[in-house]
């Protein structure tokens, strides 16, 4: 099994212990709640993990994710990632607030985000779980 450091990302052999890379410590504080470990997940190596944070962090409509999925949503090289990020800040942010955002992404954005923000500028309302696609 493969551990990555909580500080740097850095492949690790075990779940704890220092990271090799940074000197840090490879298990998350164990203070850390599962919102802070969803947030650490947006920049994990893994595509998967991060497409699964996105998705938990928007079903969960968590106001802490607010700013990281709208950076990924704008920003990510992984058009199926942006999208997932875009369809997690209409959970939690909603149609109305975003609106003027989706309409920009819905003219230039890659074209899995450009069918999420064309979708959701098109209808009216808060957002909600409803007609959720799977980009993948």
């Amino acid at each position: 099994m493969v551990y990555y450091c909580w500080q740097c990302y850095a492949e690790a052999d075990a779940p704890s212990g220092s990271c090799r890379r940074c000197g840090g410590r490879v298990e998350a504080p164990a203070q850390a709640t599962y919102v802070e470990r969803l947030l650490w997940a947006l920049d994990h190596p893994l595509a998967e993990r991060q497409m699964i944070a996105a998705k938990v962090l928007g079903r969960r409509r968590e106001r802490a994710a607010v700013e990281p999925l709208r950076a990924i949503a704008l920003t990510a090289p992984d058009p199926y990632l942006a999208a997932q990020a875009l369809e997690s800040l209409i959970e939690i942010e909603g149609r109305d607030t975003l609106r003027e955002m989706l309409l920009e992404l819905a003219l230039s954005a890659p074209a899995q985000v450009r069918k999420v923000a064309r979708a959701h500028s098109q209808r009216g309302g808060r957002g909600g779980r409803g007609g959720r696609g799977d980009y993948r």
